[in-house]
Parts: structure tokens; sequence; C-alpha cells
């Protein structure tokens, strides 16, 4: 392991078989999410992230390995701030203010039964600290794109920064109505179509009037 860094963390598996992690991005969900969660095996990721060693902002500690220098330097873990939740994500922090990199590695994969030993009480506690002490760092992660969504895990484009999201979400599934009709008229004939198109018509009226995304 390089000299320069502090902390390596695993690939997690929830025991159906998707990704639990695979590195934290900072901001996502407020504070921190996980890369790719609920991913399938088969999926790779955006560009083949999930498989790639790289540096990321933060690792769960679930299963991590920690640098003794780097461990002792920051003073461990701030069990009077963050005691549970995000008390990973704060130490990760520290420890890359003071010079160390944090590696996620996919070649480390284990399954991770979530909260199974602790439970899933002190999620919360903690985060009221973060946002006051790491304030403008939780949106501004180095190692994710700033034109990436923070609603969401899995590094989808971030449409309603530009207040594009209804509109260009509508457009592709048009796209993708006018392809499937074309496969449905040859296969299925006319009724079928008429159908499909009523079922994506609800989901438009859903999408716009009910989750007020116009």
């Amino acid at each position: 392991v390089s000299p320069e860094v502090g902390i390596v963390g695993a690939q997690l598996l929830y025991p159906d078989k998707t990704v639990q992690h695979a590195g934290i991005v900072l901001g996502v969900g407020g504070v921190a999410g996980h890369a790719f969660k609920h991913f399938p095996l088969d999926h790779e990721g955006a560009n083949g992230l999930r498989l790639m060693v790289r540096d990321v902002s933060a690792v769960t500690f679930a299963c991590a390995l920690v640098k003794r220098q780097a461990f002792t330097r920051v003073g461990g873990f701030d069990a009077l701030n963050v005691p549970v939740g995000f008390s990973d994500v704060d130490f990760c922090l520290r420890v890359r203010d003071v010079g160390y990199e944090i590696v996620y590695t996919p070649h480390s994969t284990l399954i991770h039964h979530e909260s199974a030993s602790r439970g899933s009480k002190g999620h919360s506690i903690g985060e009221a600290y973060m946002r006051e002490k790491w304030g403008k760092d939780l949106t501004r992660d180095p190692f994710y794109n700033i034109n990436l969504s923070l609603d969401s895990e899995d590094y989808s484009i971030a449409l309603k920064k530009y207040g594009l999201g209804f509109w260009m979400y509508a457009r592709l599934e048009v796209r993708r109505l006018v392809s499937r009709a074309r496969e449905t008229l040859v296969t299925q004939g006319p009724l079928e179509v008429a159908l499909k198109i009523t079922k994506v018509a609800a989901r438009y009226w859903r999408v716009a009037i009910i989750d007020r995304k116009i």
C-alpha cells in the first residue's frame, strides 16, 4: 500500500448479492451516500467505477483497513458528536484533512448484513453536526462530478439542477415509447400498442401532478 494511503475500504454486498457499498459520495442524500447502492453484480457502475480501485472521499467502516499512524494522528473516532451514523465519514474526512488518501477496492468483497449487530438506531444522530462541521465540503466531493445528482446513489445526471427534470424525463420516455411501439406493433398488434401508450401517459400524469415535477 502506498504510504500516502491512510484508509482502504472494501466492496460490500447485501445478502441478496446486490451492492451495499462501493465507496462513499459526499452530499448524496444530504450528508453522504453509498455509490451504486442496490446495483446488481452484473452492472459495473458508471464508467466501470464499481470495479475500479479508486480514490474516494470516504468508505464505510463496516469493513476497512486503517493505517495506525493515520488513526493516531486524528485521535480516532469522535464518539461524542458522531457516535454511530456518519462516524466513519467524519473520521475519513479528518484523515484526508491531514494529508492521507482514502481508497476503495472491489478486490475485497464481503457480505454485509447492514445494522444487524447494532440495529438501525443512531443513523440520524450526528447529521446536524456533520452539516455544521463540514458544510460545503459535503456538496463538493472532489471525486464526484458536480453535474451528477445528489438525490440518488446511481451517478445519474442532476437534471433538476438545470430545471430540466420533468421535460428531459418526458423526452427520453417518448423516445423509448416510440421504439417499444414499433416492436410491439410488429409482434403483438395495435391493441397492445394502445395499452402501452395508456400506461406511459398515466406515468407522466403521476410524475407531473402527484410528484409536482412541473
